[in-house]
């Protein structure tokens, strides 16, 4: 607890009393009240509801003088109004409530999402306020290591002397990661060490030039409106009437990016089952990044179908199943990072 002073300071002044500026009643009219508002508030965050550990509840009470003193300290200074010893207690119990991993997940999702919980997309938290819970914890989220995290990973996060962590890419996702070893500003040392190396790897800073995910994916059709400039055969033609609604067309925009990549998986993920291939249409990529060629060409079970992929201009790579998918990479821009044996066999040359 011996790094919590800016979050503690927020905490009473949402849950207690009265902050001098703006002057406006918060979070109820009394402890239980108040207490009651912040599980909530918390349960919303990771779409379930939330206990207290008991032990670490007491433990946190029992030791909390630096924290009390800092709560009697700004009363003093007229910084929050009323009483602050039972706020405190509600802070402790904030502090000793019951979250795994993917409930951190979440909680950063929840704030990447623009306050709306991805899963029970409840709106959690109204959009202006994200903007300001998103500042703070790029300025101090990470205790007296905020300002080198900002600069060498890029992220808004909060960190917890449990060893949790919580990192935030706006408008695109969020990350939950939990090792309790704990260096010498209360973080987590493996923590630190996973996002320097996503922020690195994905290209995730901040201030690197992005966009929504949502912006590689453009055009979706099917077969049915896509007819081959080709002559058939009358069996091969019976075939594609029979199944043109099934064959699903993608078309792919601009620089693909790892949650770009994501994002077209998630979309094919979910038009599986109703479809019996899926083409790729890359003509207007004018690039692919190192990490979604990787995440694209992993050998993991994307969607149990056909897939072919135009690349521009002229490269078509065919895959049965998910395995290998996306080895074939190759536009003006773009290049390939599977090996050998992770490009399928089917490979051919054809005109667009």
């Amino acid at each position: 607890m011996k790094h919590i002073t800016p979050f503690l300071l927020r905490s009473i002044a949402r849950q207690g009393a009265k902050p001098r500026v703006g002057g406006a009643e918060t979070a109820g009219d009394s402890p239980d009240s108040q207490w009651r508002r912040l599980a909530e508030s918390i349960a919303a965050f990771v779409g379930r509801d939330v206990r207290i550990d008991e032990s670490v509840y007491r433990s946190e009470s029992e030791t909390g003088f630096r924290n009390r003193a800092i709560a009697w300290m700004l009363k003093n200074f007229g910084i929050i109004d009323g009483e602050p010893m039972a706020t405190l207690e509600n802070y402790f119990r904030q502090c000793s409530l019951l979250v795994d991993c993917r409930d951190l997940a979440f909680m950063a999702a929840t704030l990447a999402n623009g306050g709306v919980h991805p899963g029970t997309q409840q709106s959690v938290l109204p959009g202006e306020h994200v903007e300001r819970v998103l500042s703070v914890m790029a300025m101090c989220g990470m205790y007296d290591y905020a300002g080198s995290w900002l600069f060498e990973v890029g992220m808004p996060a909060k960190s917890g002397v449990s060893g949790g962590v919580i990192a935030v890419v706006p408008g695109r996702f969020g990350i939950g990661i939990y090792s309790p070893l704990l260096d010498e500003k209360g973080n987590s040392v493996r923590g630190i060490a996973a996002c320097k190396s996503l922020s690195r790897d994905l290209g995730l800073h901040v201030f690197t030039r992005t966009g929504s995910p949502m912006m590689a994916l453009g055009r979706v059709y099917t077969g049915a409106a896509a007819p081959s400039r080709r002559k058939p055969t009358p069996e091969i033609r019976a075939y594609l009437n029979e199944h043109a609604r099934r064959i699903k067309y993608l078309c792919l925009h601009g620089v693909i990016a790892v949650d770009g990549a994501e994002y077209v998986m998630r979309r094919m993920r979910e038009m599986a089952p109703d479809t019996q291939s899926f083409i790729l249409d890359m003509h207007e990529t004018i690039g692919i990044s190192d990490s979604a060629a990787i995440a694209v060409v992993l050998p993991a079970p994307i969607v149990p179908v056909k897939m072919i992929l135009y690349s521009c201009p002229l490269m078509i790579v065919r895959c049965r199943g998910a395995r290998g998918c996306g080895a074939g990479f190759r536009g003006r821009r773009a290049r390939a990072l599977a090996s050998r044996r992770g490009v399928p066999r089917a490979v051919r040359r054809r005109r667009a």
